[in-house]
Parts: C-alpha cells; sequence; structure tokens
C-alpha cells in the first residue's frame, strides 16, 4: 500500500458508542477512530462494525467451507 500523500487519504474507521448514562435524560456518546487492521498475508480488513461490536463477520462463502471440511 502507497504512504499517505495529498493525492491518497490513508482511511481510518469510525465507530460511536452510546447508552444512556444512571437514568434520567442524561446520554453518553464517545467515538472511536482507529486505522485499518490486517494481519500479514490476509486480504481484508477489519471493517469498524466489527471492531465497535467486538464480532466479526465470516467471510468465507458456505461452499468453500463445506468442501474444506469435507477434504478435511
Amino acid at each position: 500500500m502507497a504512504a499517505p500523500t495529498d493525492d491518497y487519504l490513508f482511511p481510518y474507521l469510525l465507530w460511536f458508542h452510546q447508552a444512556p448514562a444512571g437514568g434520567g435524560d442524561e446520554w453518553h456518546v464517545h467515538a472511536h477512530v482507529a486505522p485499518p487492521l490486517r494481519a500479514a498475508g490476509v486480504q481484508r480488513y477489519v471493517a469498524s462494525g466489527e471492531l465497535g461490536s467486538g464480532l466479526l463477520s465470516n467471510t468465507v462463502v458456505p461452499e468453500a467451507a463445506a468442501a474444506a471440511l469435507r477434504n478435511a
């Protein structure tokens, strides 16, 4: 990946958390900003929705997973 320049802006992930704060009309809201995360050899980036929720999406199509299990 190319280094960030004026012509190429590096993408960042943004997600929000919000919740009632102790009842009444008070709410707590905060934002997270993070660089994209990717392990070496992995072709996809972790999405902000995955980071914010703490759940990762399975990017393997069911047919490929079934074939891998059959051939294991």
